[in-house]
């Protein structure tokens, strides 16, 4: 009789439970993912951290977490993982009631690139393991993974001197019409720079800043379309290094940068620019830009950005073509716009298996190893 009673207990109990799980898995259950680092430098370590929070009293013997990662990432902790077209993951938790688990994943961010993780799948067993309980939740997190800047010691060289060049060309002369600031007076300063006035309020030598008449820029143009099909997605990365390296260069020099490409963003599948800046936060900007770069919309649309260009050269801007494409079409614009007076330069990555490039004054030519690409 006990035995039966028992069993008759037992199955009471085990029906409970599986309604209750049915009903109430996910109530109260809050699951979140998220990359701690807004961007990464390609190459570079971030860290992904993962909560389970089970407020209900209700525990959760078994609960699996698992998500898609990109393929480039490398966690360094891979158990309960795979990878395909993509890196996935399983994590595995028992999570009691009122219990919050906090995990962080370290990784390796191997490629340039805008990352998401748009959503994942929980999947909970009830109290008996008899029940499977499954949802998919949105978690819409995302990091940048800036493009890793040139190392090379003959790619840095090539940069610092257009750059140099480009700061020698800047003008010297103050214009006192254009004022920009003050600051403690040095004593290199002229003394007819001297502001009395404000001196006088402070008790020590104030000085006025002024601009220059004017004031030099550069117009920083990004082609990624090839010049030959051969691996092409290496010199697609090339370029863009290129460019985010020259922008750094610039920027750290205080000199005024606008960024064009005929490259697309992986967000709106458009083409797109950054505007005129100078700062540290423009560089990060411009690095934003280059690192949702993914398509291309091709050598013809470049050349058309050449051309509205020729329409408008100025004296104050200094044009800085990156582009392994090389072809007649893109160098008869460019010839123009030299041309017209423009202040040209064109940074060319190509193969030591090409023939030679283009000679032009303004091409600087920089060999890239097949066997290293």
């Amino acid at each position: 009789m006990q035995l039966v009673l028992a069993v008759f207990i037992g199955i009471i109990i085990y029906a409970i439970q599986s309604r209750l799980y049915r009903k109430l898995w996910d109530y109260r259950l809050d699951v979140e993912l998220n990359f701690n680092e807004e961007y990464v430098v390609a190459g570079g370590s971030g860290t992904l951290t993962e909560s389970v929070t089970n407020s209900k009293k209700l525990p959760l013997p078994i609960l699996h977490v698992k998500f898609s990662a990109p393929k480039s990432f490398t966690f360094e902790d891979a158990k309960n993982s795979s990878v395909t077209d993509h890196y996935h993951r399983n994590d595995v938790y028992s999570v009691m009631g009122a219990q919050r688990i906090k995990r962080t994943f370290a990784f390796t961010a191997g490629s340039r690139g805008f990352y998401t993780i748009s959503s994942m799948n929980i999947i909970s067993k009830s109290l008996f393991l008899n029940g499977t309980y499954a949802k998919t939740d949105d978690c819409d997190t995302c990091v940048y993974v800036l493009p890793k800047k040139l190392d090379l010691k003959e790619e840095r060289e090539l940069i610092a001197t257009i750059t140099g060049e480009i700061q020698a060309r800047r003008s010297i002369t103050e214009d006192p019409f254009l004022f920009r600031g003050m600051r403690e007076y040095m004593s290199t300063d002229p003394v007819r720079s001297i502001n009395w006035k404000a001196s006088a309020r402070q008790e020590y030598p104030i000085v006025n800043l002024y601009g220059y008449t004017a004031e030099h820029r550069v117009k920083l143009m990004l082609n990624v379309e090839p010049n030959v099909m051969v691996k092409s997605r290496s010199m697609y990365e090339l370029c863009v290094s290129i460019a985010s390296t020259m922008i750094e260069k610039l920027t750290d020099a205080g000199i005024p940068v606008e960024l064009i490409s005929n490259g697309t963003d992986v967000i709106t599948g458009d083409t797109g620019y950054v505007d005129w800046g100078a700062s540290k936060e423009h560089g990060l900007t411009c690095d934003r830009y280059l690192s949702r770069l993914s398509g291309s919309a091709g050598a013809g649309y470049f050349i058309n950005l050449l051309e509205e260009e020729l329409k408008k050269t100025d004296s104050s801007t200094t044009y800085v073509v990156i582009s392994s494409y090389m072809k007649e079409d893109m160098i008869s614009v460019l010839d123009a716009m030299q041309q017209r007076g423009a202040d040209l330069y064109m940074i060319a990555p190509y193969y030591d298996i090409d023939k030679g490039i283009c000679v032009r004054n303004y091409i600087r030519g920089l060999e890239v190893r097949i066997d290293e690409a």
